[in-house]
């Protein structure tokens, strides 16, 4: 095979299975010293050994010998991966100017719109990866979990209903017709598509879970334990059905019921966040220790930190924050964990952390600065939480505010997270005593007390301004009500193991 091109091809090929050798690499650039395809290949290899100096030098010496849309690709993930956004932006730009169906190019930059949380944009990538690839089934539920990421429930509905048209026994457009109808707060219109799935697909673990939540917001518990039974049965590693169970028994008061569950499948739920909440929950009312592993008494692991303490400048750092929110896009009455559970507020979508500006990239520096420290507080407690703490993770971060008078958020929790926090940038001036505060607690909304003796603690911490909160994710909290017309808005975090 003496063919400059199909040489280079077979060495991408390994390249891309990671079985090629830089020497190798460095031999096909000796043999075709004037190959912009050599030089880009070397290039590929120097970027997947995070070597970004070298790769774009190698780039750059590619571009003398032609132009082309992998050479712009890579430039377009290396300015990336060095948090360089519109670099690589004018670089996914070039690339498409040579060739506007390149699907490589709209694939990466299809990822680079999600991970900035542009789904309007990722919105007309996606229409275009269908166009060129119709039959592909992953690339249409994106364009639907775009829909729902912006809220677009018509034009999610709309689509589905093309699709379920084409395909009226594919079952993932049932299911997700489903979800559509859920969030679109067209409950029994859900109900209906998720029983429709089920008849494709009967031992679907979501679905049957799926079904078991609408029954649970109706206050039928019998039905809804009956298809989280179905649900264990067809996946027995899908957690979320056993959290799910815990959650419908205690909510019938079956307490014992409740223990010898938890008690047969502890070893599954022992890092679980969800289960840890409601086991508090139960085991305070008992008077009993608690039972599981991995926050035990969470209220005493809420600590309190300042910017100042971490930034000497933190006024102007503050202030530069407030003007990058200002600039994100919001959704009203959107929350994260919860749903729609925010009355009078509003929040981000996406990741705040992925975004490449200077000032998000200070800020998570110092929010692991306070993590070291957090950790270091609790270094002695024997509990999962501090003692298989996760070495590698990431921060999701999303932002809050409540402009309108009377602004605040049911408690909840953060089954996603390990430890969560809150940052104040914005506060109002006036306002009343225990207006506005951060509420801690072990009883979640929803959640009737059965023992009506014991008084459930809580703790109200009011926010000041530069002030963050770190608290384990298991924990239940929200915000209290507040009359003030100033903003109150704050920065939060999921720290997330990967």
């Amino acid at each position: 095979m003496n063919n400059e091109k199909e040489v280079i091809l077979s060495a991408t090929n390994k390249a891309n299975k990671r079985e090629l050798s830089m020497e190798e690499a460095k031999d096909i650039v000796d043999k075709y010293p004037k190959s912009h395809r050599a030089h880009a290949l070397l290039a590929f290899m120097h970027l997947q050994k995070r070597d970004f100096q070298k790769t774009l030098k190698t780039l750059s010496e590619s571009l003398k010998y032609g132009k082309s849309v992998t050479v712009y690709n890579l430039l377009a993930q290396t300015n990336i991966e060095l948090g360089k956004k519109d670099k690589a932006r004018d670089y996914f730009d070039e690339a498409l100017k040579l060739d506007s169906n390149d699907y490589q190019t709209l694939v990466n930059l299809l990822s680079y719109y999600g991970k900035n949380g542009e789904f309007q944009e990722g919105q007309i990538i996606l229409k275009k990866l269908i166009l060129i690839n119709p039959n592909d089934t992953e690339l249409k539920s994106k364009l639907i979990s775009m829909y729902l990421r912006t809220s677009n429930h018509e034009e999610a509905l709309d689509y589905l209903k093309l699709l379920i048209k084409e395909e009226p026994q594919r079952f993932v457009w049932r299911h997700l017709q489903g979800n559509v109808f859920y969030q679109f707060n067209k409950k029994e219109e859900g109900l209906e598509s998720y029983l429709k799935a089920l008849e494709i697909m009967p031992n679907s673990a979501r679905t049957l879970f799926n079904i078991s939540v609408y029954y649970n917001e109706k206050k039928l518990y019998d039905d809804a334990i009956s298809y989280l039974k179905k649900a264990i049965e067809a996946d027995p590693d899908f957690t979320q059905s056993y959290q799910q169970m815990l959650f419908m028994l205690y909510k019938k008061f079956d307490i014992t019921s409740f223990k010898s569950f938890y008690s047969k499948h502890k070893e599954k739920l022992r890092r679980d966040i969800s289960a840890s909440a409601i086991c508090e929950l139960v085991d305070f009312q008992e008077e009993e220790k608690s039972s599981h592993p991995f926050c035990p008494n969470p209220m005493s692991m809420i600590t309190k930190f300042h910017i100042k303490d971490f930034d000497n400048d933190h006024e102007a750092m503050i202030g530069k924050l407030k003007e990058f929110l200002n600039d994100l896009e919001y959704l009203e009455g959107y929350a994260l964990h919860s749903g729609k559970s925010q009355i009078n507020g509003q929040q981000t979508s996406g990741n705040i952390f992925n975004r490449d500006e200077k000032i998000i990239g200070e800020l998570n520096d110092i929010f692991k600065r306070a993590i070291t420290d957090y950790r270091h507080k609790h270094q002695s407690l024997n509990n999962v939480l501090i003692q298989e703490f996760p070495n590698d993770f990431k921060l999701f971060g999303w932002t809050t505010r409540f402009s309108l008078g009377s602004g605040h958020h049911f408690r909840h929790m953060h089954p996603g997270g390990w430890i969560s926090g809150s940052f104040y940038t914005d506060v109002p001036k006036d306002l009343k005593k225990g207006e506005g505060s951060i509420e801690f607690g072990l009883e979640g909304d929803n959640l009737p007390i059965y023992n009506k003796k014991v008084k459930i603690p809580r703790i109200r911490i009011e926010p000041k301004v530069g002030s963050f909160i770190i608290f384990p994710s298991s924990l239940f909290h929200g915000t209290t009500p507040f009359t003030s017309d100033d903003k109150r808005q704050a920065i939060n975090f999921d720290l997330m193991p990967e």
